[in-house]
C-alpha cells in the first residue's frame, strides 16, 4: 500500500518565510560553508544539520532526528513545525550556476525547500506520465512530493535549505495538499 502522500499534490507554496526566520537560515547557512560538507560531488554539496541518533549509516531521513546548533535554529524550527508534524533530516545544498541534477528514483518521504539565496531554481516531478514544474525562489518555503522522480535545476549558484517530513501539522494542512 502506497503511503498517504502518494496521493498529496506534486508541490505548491508551503508558505511565505518570515524575514527573521531567513535571516537565521541564511547566517547559519554561511556558517556552514566554512565546514567541510557531509556529501559532495564536484558540483553539487550538502551539510547535515539533523545527524542519526545511532549512526547506523541509514537512507531512511527519519533516522536523521539529531539537531546540530539546534538552539541557533529554534525559531526556524518551531516556525516549520507550525506546518508539519516533525522535521527530519534537515541539510543545506549548493548547486552552481546551469548545473542539473538528473531525473532520479523517488524518495521515501515528500520534502519542504526553502531557498536561502536569490538563486531561481525549478523543480520539475514525474507523476507517472506528467510532469509538473515548479520555479523556487527565496522568500517562501516550498511543499514537493519528491516521492515522485523529479529533476532541478538552477539559474545562478544557488544556495538552499531542505527537510523530510511524514505528515502535516493539522488535518486541516492535510487536506489543502490531498489530492481527492
Amino acid at each position: 500500500m502506497k503511503p498517504w502522500f502518494g496521493k498529496m499534490i506534486p508541490g505548491a507554496v508551503l508558505c511565505e518565510v518570515p524575514g527573521d526566520v531567513l535571516g537565521i537560515l541564511r547566517n547559519h547557512f554561511n556558517k556552514m560553508l566554512l565546514s567541510k560538507p557531509n556529501l559532495h560531488t564536484s558540483e553539487y554539496k550538502q551539510w547535515f544539520i539533523q545527524t542519526e541518533k545511532e549512526k547506523k549509516l541509514s537512507t531512511d531521513d527519519t533516522h536523521f532526528t539529531e539537531w546540530q546548533d539546534e538552539l541557533e535554529l529554534l525559531d526556524v524550527k518551531n516556525f516549520f513545525l507550525k506546518y508539519v508534524n516533525n522535521i527530519y533530516r534537515l541539510r543545506y545544498s549548493t548547486m552552481p550556476p546551469t548545473y542539473k541534477i538528473d531525473y532520479h528514483k523517488p524518495h521515501i518521504y515528500p520534502r519542504i525547500h526553502i531557498p536561502v539565496n536569490e538563486a531561481k531554481s525549478k523543480f520539475t516531478i514525474d507523476t507517472q506520465g506528467k510532469t509538473f514544474e515548479f520555479l523556487l525562489e527565496q522568500g517562501y518555503a516550498y511543499i514537493l512530493n519528491v516521492t515522485f522522480p523529479h529533476t532541478v535545476i538552477c539559474d545562478t549558484m544557488r544556495h538552499n535549505c531542505f527537510f523530510s517530513f511524514t505528515d502535516f501539522a493539522t488535518e486541516e494542512l492535510k487536506s489543502k495538499y490531498w489530492i481527492n
